[in-house]
């Protein structure tokens, strides 16, 4: 600025001199000062365009750092601030058929009652992939109605079994068949009733779910369950939990690297969770391999429910099905933000010697956390424009 300038004859010479001796970017006005040896132009230009390259570098890298590393996990070891979530709690019956309802069901259905339904119903009440090549052929009834079936064979279970008044107590179809569960409020997602009635409405999350207290020193819970148990277990529950915090939401999925329960992006779930979304991506594999979906997953339009040849294809493709692996890749299954893993492992049974008892009775020894994981705001948009 200030320096003298030559003088172009176009229009476009004089808008472009005008230019570099007013522009504050460096190096530009020697562009267009007069008397100047090629030379000293020919470096001028060099080192305009290098300055350039290098802008442009920094601008990706500090995009990239935005994009893949704007987040850093941090420690909080402030236990009063504590709030672990209290385990939800599975009850699997194995095989879960209540032989005394077998009658009535067969009739409300009215399926004829034989031999031949009785064990593939019972069969289908224990079903696992590693299991299914060696399905019974049955055709007398339409696999569509085999889940709606097995619901009213299954085996009673009191409520209230944790004496807690949950609310969100139900019976969900999950791929080891049909389970009680508590605690849980995505329960409802997988139950028989919401997918019928063709639900996709999204329930509130509660605002004060059941957590463990610190300021008890120790924590236990047992549960008991009703039917014939042959031992009495004592395991130890330890707890590890990842949580987010509120600035990260404002990030892509990319960006944080994890989903909300509400981010959503499934075909056949209205939220997310990990485990819904490994569930959804085996059921594809499923559908290109065996052209069907199991009676233990929720229908699609155009979609058959696979029928007992079906589930033989199911059990032939069983290693395919990621069932004690990471999922591929291609499934896109990201964690959630906001995560509490449970690990048990057993440390006394007391087996039963003489006359089985007539309820099963678990208690937990609870191992508390004494650090907790943050997902925290590193690097965010303003970071980036200061840049």
């Amino acid at each position: 600025v200030g320096m003298p300038t030559i003088y172009p004859k176009s229009n476009a010479g004089k808008y472009f001199v005008e230019f570099a001796s007013s522009s504050t970017v460096h190096g530009l006005n020697h562009l267009v000062a007069p008397n100047r040896h090629p030379i000293e132009i020919f470096l001028a230009v060099l080192f305009i365009f290098g300055a350039l390259l290098c802008l442009i570098f920094l601008s990706f890298l500090f995009w990239d750092r935005y994009q893949n590393n704007a987040t850093v996990i941090v420690v909080y070891n402030d236990q009063d601030q504590f709030q672990i979530l209290k385990p939800s709690i599975f009850i699997c019956p194995v095989p879960n058929i209540n032989l005394n309802k077998i009658s009535d069901v067969f009739k409300k259905y009215n399926i004829e009652h034989t031999s031949e339904a009785e064990q593939f119903f019972t069969f289908l009440g224990s079903i696992t992939y590693e299991d299914m090549a060696e399905t019974p052929i049955f055709d007398k009834v339409p696999a569509s109605k085999w889940l709606e079936i097995l619901y009213d064979l299954k085996k009673d279970i009191s409520p209230n079994i944790l004496k807690e008044n949950d609310p969100y107590e139900a019976w969900v179809v999950t791929e080891r068949g049909l389970c009680f569960v508590t605690r849980n409020s995505f329960a409802v997602y997988a139950t028989l009733s919401y997918w019928k009635n063709d639900n996709w409405t999204i329930l509130p999350v509660p605002n004060n779910p059941p957590h463990y207290n610190y300021s008890v020193d120790g924590a236990q819970e047992s549960l008991t369950v009703e039917h014939t148990a042959l031992m009495l277990q004592r395991a130890i529950m330890s707890i590890s939990a990842i949580e987010t915090k509120p600035d990260v939401i404002q990030l892509s999925i990319q960006q944080r690297k994890c989903k909300f329960f509400n981010d959503g992006g499934l075909e056949t779930w209205p939220v997310y969770t990990r485990n819904m979304c490994i569930m959804e991506c085996r059921m594809k594999v499923i559908q290109d391999n065996c052209n069907c979906r199991p009676h233990f997953a929720r229908t699609i339009e155009g979609i058959n429910t696979c029928d007992a040849n079906q589930l033989r294809c199911i059990g032939g493709i069983a290693k395919k099905l990621f069932l004690y692996e990471y999922p591929p890749s291609f499934c896109n299954c990201v964690p959630k933000c906001n995560v509490v893993s449970y690990q048990i492992r057993d440390k006394e049974k007391s087996e039963l010697s003489d006359i089985p008892i007539s309820s099963s009775v678990i208690t937990l020894i609870v191992e508390l956390p004494q650090i907790i994981y943050y997902r925290a705001l590193l690097y965010g948009f303003n970071d980036f424009l200061s840049m």
